[in-house]
């Protein structure tokens, strides 16, 4: 004799929880994306047109005998190592620190 098994049967309390589960969730990443997004704006407001460089930088004049570094960009044809290396040594020219 067989017997027909029947399908599971979900009830609607169960439906209805998990139904509310997912509102909470999904009600919850829109304010991490509200939050995210606010946030955002806030660093580009304050970062907007202010130097990185502390005032302490800032304020120390340049000598007037100062002049760029000529540096040629890394183009990837050549020695990674060999062209960190002379970049160093032409900063060392520059600025102490970079000894």
């Amino acid at each position: 004799m067989r017997t027909l098994l029947e399908p599971d049967v979900v009830s609607s309390d169960s439906t209805n929880s998990v139904r509310e589960q997912l509102r909470q969730v999904n009600q919850r990443l829109d304010e991490v994306q509200r939050d995210f997004v606010r946030s955002k704006e806030e660093v580009r407001e304050t970062t907007k047109g202010r130097s990185p460089f502390a005032p302490e930088i800032l304020d120390k004049p340049i000598p007037s005998s100062f002049r760029l570094p000529t540096l040629e960009p890394y183009d990837g044809s050549t020695n990674l190592s060999e062209h960190v290396a002379a970049f160093r040594a032409q900063m060392a020219l520059y600025d102490p620190l970079m000894r």
